[in-house]
């Protein structure tokens, strides 16, 4: 009995050993710095070498600008933790080392005092809120290693103005300026492939971002919520290219809708640019009959008509059309001076003549009146003559010189080089809400813990042993 008593009272005191060992591993560190007239208190978790959830313990003694050290104890800062500095409203300006990664969630929220921050180049993702409500912020440039901001992190930061995006982040999240009321214009950085709301109510990006006059969207973004830029000003320009995403989320919402190559002139919204040659294109049933495959041309006889469309990138009017030059082989220039204005085209024809050999090539256009629909006059820029869904020449009486026939293409496409239009689905899409998997990090925490399991089930076993070796010998 007396045996038994004494191996529960063994197994009991291992368990506490285990238990308060197990409470010093995970217990947080402290430490304290001076930053001018600042005494900052800390508490943080280590992480191996690296300090991670890094917070301030005297918030409501801190006043105006600090810097987050590199170190702190001789361990490197990596990451500011949850609500590092929530509330701390004496706060007013924040410098970033370089040596730290991430901004927790809420770290710097309702800092209502913060005027300036400063961000590390080696940032690489700032928390959910993790400046919300931080009123006093008016420009913040965000360095180009950061891929991630969370949801309404810029949040109700009401005299925020000026906002420089890195060129690394892929998407913008559900609120992250919502309540911007101060934010008048924004240059969305290529990369960026989502503009996105919420999947429970109507917050978008952007939401009530009164003040909005101007957004330039690029042609990475394949993607904008509905609710994106719900509750913006009526005044709200989109900037984009013509067919993009962005253009037709301009004309899908009744928003104005402005050329990429106006953004930031002072225009009041109108069209200051030209409209420019995108193709100069013979259909391919116009030819299609002339195709030889020996040779991967177009060999077209004398006596045949060819339809030449000169296609500009928006609609257009006049009524001159430009002089059409085309060139084949040593032969006087082919002057084209008639032509019949569409939509965004200009189409011309031209019998081809006994006297016309060789390939058939664009020289220039020039003269005319052609201008947009805002009287912008017409860029002439020089384009290769094509035919529509082919890369095989067209060769006007006789014989090939020398062809390449790797480059045979004979074409099958329609008289019109249409592009399919980018369907877009009525789905809401949301945050990305994937769980990642990643492997447990080997930290000195997990370290002790193991060593110390190993260490007590070798005791028990000894233990056992011992207890079953004295049972024996009574």
């Amino acid at each position: 009995m007396k045996i038994k008593l004494k191996l529960t009272m063994e197994i009991i005191l291992i368990a506490l050993i285990l238990l308060l060992l197990n409470t010093k591993v995970n217990a947080a560190q402290t430490a304290t710095t001076t930053d001018g007239s600042n005494t900052i208190e800390w508490s943080y978790n280590l992480d191996g070498d690296t300090i991670k959830d890094l917070k301030c313990t005297n918030k409501s003694s801190i006043s105006g600008s600090i810097t987050i050290p590199d170190t702190i104890d001789g361990y490197t800062v990596r990451k500011l933790g949850t609500e590092a500095f929530y509330k701390c409203t004496g706060l007013t300006g924040v410098t970033i080392s370089n040596n730290v990664t991430v901004l927790g969630d809420w770290a710097f929220k309702e800092c209502s005092g913060l005027s300036n921050i400063v961000m590390g180049n080696k940032l690489v993702e700032i928390g959910s809120q993790a400046f919300e409500g931080c009123s006093g912020l008016s420009s913040v440039t965000i360095p180009d290693s950061v891929t991630t901001i969370g949801t309404r992190a810029f949040y109700e930061c009401a005299g925020l103005r000026e906002v420089t995006l890195p060129k690394n982040l892929t998407a913008i999240k559900s609120s992250t300026f919502g309540y911007c009321r101060g934010l008048t214009t924004l240059v969305i950085p290529e990369g960026v492939t989502s503009i996105l709301g919420s999947s429970f109510d109507w917050y978008g990006a952007f939401y009530q971002c009164s003040s909005l006059k101007s957004i330039l969207i690029p042609n990475s973004v394949n993607y904008i919520d509905v609710y994106a830029f719900n509750g913006c000003s009526a005044d709200l320009t989109i900037y984009g290219d013509k067919d993009s995403t962005a253009y037709q989320f301009a004309i899908d919402h009744n928003i104005a809708f402005d050329y990429t190559e106006n953004y930031g002139k002072t225009t009041g919204g109108t069209d200051i640019t030209g409209p420019t040659i995108t193709g100069i294109q013979i259909p391919s049933s116009n030819v299609a009959n002339y195709y030889e495959s020996a040779t991967s041309m177009y060999k077209v006889p004398s006596g045949a008509e060819l339809i030449i469309n000169v296609i500009f990138d928006e609609e257009i009017t006049g009524d001159t059309v430009p002089t059409l030059v085309l060139t084949c082989g040593t032969g006087d220039d082919i002057k084209l001076t008639k032509g019949t204005v569409g939509k965004d085209t200009i189409t011309y024809t031209y019998t081809v003549k006994t006297t016309d050999k060789g390939t058939l090539q664009v020289k220039e256009l020039t003269g005319g009146n052609i201008t947009d629909k805002a009287g912008n006059e017409a860029n002439l820029n020089r384009v290769d003559l094509k035919v529509v869904g082919s890369s095989s020449v067209v060769y006007l009486n006789g014989e090939a010189v020398v062809v390449n026939n790797n480059n045979s293409n004979k074409s099958t496409e329609s008289n019109n080089a249409t592009t399919s239009p980018t369907t877009t689905s009525n789905t809401t899409q949301t945050d990305d809400t994937t769980i990642k998997v990643s492997k447990l990090p080997q930290t000195g925490e997990a370290i002790a813990v193991i060593i110390a399991i190993i260490a007590v089930s070798g005791l028990l076993v000894f233990l056992y042993f011992k207890y079953k070796m004295m049972s024996y010998i009574k």
